[in-house]
């Protein structure tokens, strides 16, 4: 991806987003409106922070901050009246703790330093603190205790050290690819995908037709790899999240900032890290886990409308869908 200055980054944001005013209505959730202004302000943040003014990224960003207002909302609803909501002396007790971690790091950091940095006003960055806590509450009031053993045991190759050798098919876009033009290529990828599974096509001949990275040479194999590297976060979470060593299985199209991957498992060390080795990363990855279940369950009662102002994300999915021209 091409690296542009930061005044030009800002200028090409501008002119992607005049088709939109910023107070038109980018989608409403319960029927109270999410507008253009407040995704594309949270948007030029991000982009001002990577340094990346491609067309793809920042549609890309733009469906990602969307959604992610449209889950605050949904979580504010759902915690409105729940008995599960934080009260104000856990907010507060959480608030407290977090300053004091603040001044044992940098005594002239605060929070208000750091939600001004984030744009945001003091009691937004309570209300987010109020939503944690209480999605908290509501795991801890539904979890067992044998939950964090059972997950443990059920993803063991994410935390005990395992290794897997993985081989994949990667498809580059063009630089500077439209947001259309990336969607075209994982449409791609997911016929690649089927052909392979349905038996139309073999790995190999896949690797060899269609894979533009080094490895093509070696049949798509990039070796051993860990879960905390050398690959990037969302290709070591696709790789650990197939199941067998066999080469059968296929992740989805998966993207990075190198491009589109299909991944396949060929191999595996098993690791010797116990749940006691690991358990603070087993209890928050199980959070994160029960926290991604609430909110779909969430997502599925609410009422989400689009406007077609701005990218988002098919419901239920991470497929993109293009503003509307």
């Amino acid at each position: 991806m091409r690296f542009l200055t930061l005044s030009l980054l800002l200028s090409t944001l501008a002119t992607l987003v005049t088709a939109a005013e910023p107070t038109d209505v980018a989608a409403t959730v319960n029927g109270q409106p999410i507008t253009v202004g407040e995704v594309n302000a949270i948007v030029t943040k991000k982009l001002a922070a990577i340094k990346s003014a491609d067309a793809a990224i920042e549609a890309r960003w733009q469906a990602e901050i969307l959604q992610g207002l449209i889950d605050f909302r949904l979580l504010q609803a759902y915690f409105k009246d729940s008995p599960n909501r934080a009260s104000a002396e856990q907010v507060e007790a959480a608030l407290d703790s977090l300053r004091k971690q603040l001044a044992a790091r940098d005594p002239n950091m605060t929070l208000e330093k750091i939600a001004a940095v984030t744009g945001q006003k003091p009691e937004q960055f309570r209300e987010e603190v109020t939503i944690k806590l209480s999605v908290n509450k509501e795991i801890a009031s539904t979890t067992k205790p044998t939950d964090i053993e059972e997950f443990f045991n059920a993803r063991r190759a994410e935390f005990d050290g395992s290794e897997l050798r993985v081989s994949h098919i990667l498809l580059r876009p063009l630089q500077r690819a439209t947001p259309q033009e990336l969607l075209q290529l994982e449409a791609q990828a997911a016929a690649i995908r089927e052909a392979i599974l349905s038996g139309k096509l073999t790995w190999a001949a896949a690797v060899e037709k269609y894979s533009q990275g080094p490895s093509r040479a070696q049949g798509g194999d990039l070796g051993w790899i860990r879960r905390d590297g050398p690959m990037v976060e969302p290709f070591n979470r696709a790789a650990y999240a197939l199941r067998t060593d066999d080469g059968r299985e296929i992740s989805p199209p998966i993207l990075t900032p190198f491009g589109i991957h299909l991944i396949t498992r060929t191999g595996s060390k098993p690791g010797t890290k116990t749940l006691q080795d690991v358990r603070p990363q087993v209890e928050s990855a199980f959070l994160s886990s029960r926290a991604i279940e609430l909110l779909k369950q969430i997502q599925r009662a609410g009422k989400v409308e689009y406007t077609g102002k701005l990218p988002h994300y098919k419901p239920g999915t991470r497929e993109l869908v293009l503003a509307d021209k």
